[in-house]
Formats: C-alpha cells, sequence, structure tokens
C-alpha cells in the first residue's frame, strides 16, 4: 500500500537530494602531475592546497626544482570538466602578468582562474610558489565543473619549455549526517510513521483458450 514519508523525512530527503545536508559548500579534493617530458627545464614536484572549497577563493600554488635560469616566460592555462568539456580556453599572456578567466559550463559563468604574475628572473634552483593561480568557485556549481583537470604550461622567452602541470579536482565523498542515517535507517527496517508495512495482493489470470481452467480470484 502507499505509504507518506513523515514530513520531517522528507524535509531530511529533500535536502539530500540537493546536496546540502551538514555542508553549506562543496568540498573539492585537488590532486597534481607534472606532464613534462625530458624536454622541460623543471619538474613540479607538489601542489598546494590538497583541498579547496566552493564558495570562495583559494591560492593554488606548486614547487619543484628548476635547472636553468628564466628571464621571462609566457604561460597557456586551459580548463576541462566531466566528458573533456571545456571550461577555460584561450587564456594565456606575459607570465609577467595577471590574467582572469572565466570558468563557463555551458555559456554560464560558474566562477574564474585568475593567473598570478610571476617576477623574473628566477635562479635555477628548488622553487616554491610559481605559479600560483587563484581559483574562484561559485557555491552551487554544476557536477561538470567539479571533476576539473586544469593544464598549466609555461614556456620560456628564449623558446625553451619550462614546465607543464596538470591539477585535477574532484568532490569530496560526503558522508550522510546522523540525522539522515537515522532516517534512512529506519525506512529500510520499514518502521518510519507505522508499525508494520501492509502489501496489497492483485491477480491476473494468464491462461488462454488451450487452457482448461481459469482463475476468478486469489
Amino acid at each position: 500500500m502507499a505509504k507518506t514519508l513523515p514530513l520531517h523525512g522528507q524535509a531530511v530527503l529533500a535536502s539530500m537530494i540537493k546536496g546540502s545536508v551538514g555542508a553549506p559548500e562543496t568540498n573539492l579534493v585537488v590532486t597534481f602531475a607534472d606532464c613534462g617530458d625530458a624536454s622541460y627545464h623543471a619538474k613540479v614536484t607538489d601542489v598546494e592546497p590538497k583541498q579547496i572549497a566552493t564558495g570562495s577563493t583559494t591560492d593554488i600554488t606548486g614547487s619543484g626544482h628548476l635547472d636553468e635560469d628564466i628571464s621571462g616566460a609566457t604561460f597557456d592555462m586551459e580548463m576541462t570538466g566531466l566528458g573533456g568539456l571545456k571550461l577555460v580556453q584561450n587564456c594565456g599572456g606575459d607570465g609577467s602578468q595577471q590574467k582572469e578567466c572565466d570558468i563557463q559550463a555551458l555559456g554560464v559563468k560558474v566562477g574564474s582562474l585568475t593567473y598570478k604574475p610571476i617576477t623574473f628572473p628566477i635562479k635555477a634552483g628548488d622553487v616554491t610558489g610559481i605559479s600560483t593561480v587563484a581559483a574562484a568557485l561559485n557555491s552551487g556549481i554544476p557536477a561538470v565543473a567539479e571533476s576539473t583537470t586544469t593544464t598549466l604550461k609555461v614556456t620560456a622567452s628564449n623558446g625553451d619549455k619550462v614546465f607543464c602541470v596538470k591539477i585535477m579536482t574532484k568532490a569530496m565523498a560526503k558522508t550522510l549526517p546522523l540525522q539522515g542515517q537515522a532516517v534512512l535507517a529506519s525506512m529500510i527496517k520499514g518502521s518510519v510513521g507505522a508499525p508494520e508495512t501492509n502489501l496489497a495482493v492483485t491477480f491476473a489470470d494468464c491462461g488462454d483458450a488451450s487452457y482448461h481452467a481459469k482463475v476468478t480470484d486469489w
């Protein structure tokens, strides 16, 4: 028989569907991969932070080792979402100048990436804070903009390849709050709003003219 979930349970489940139970924002895990080969003069060994949140702006920065001095450079940056959807493209320029590029999902702006300028020259050796990208993400961004890959390439003024890094984000696994767990557990046990569950029984005779009996009730 049809069973109505109590209003308290309805509210919790509606909130779960919206993805807003127990957390006003979405936390995204940040990982990275150096995408340079032997022709590059720097290798990225770390990217910080390891987590960012929507509804805020966070500086993402890298560290690594550089094998030659760099007097100037240009950068190229792009971002893709789920299924390779282009979120940021044609974002590049002088590595010593700041540039902000919109993050757009299906034509709607959902945030921005801001490349922060590098102070040249850069001496060979261990480097930190190069480059820095400020990621600003709106609250309630669509799933296609939660799982992303940002590729940042820097090329020296003399044409040498400096570094290539891919920065990936994905939504953190969400743990259902205890309140929601209690409601779901109660539903599974069949005890929300009613001590027992009543099941309606119907029937249909499935024989044709070749059968010698017809079921009229069950």
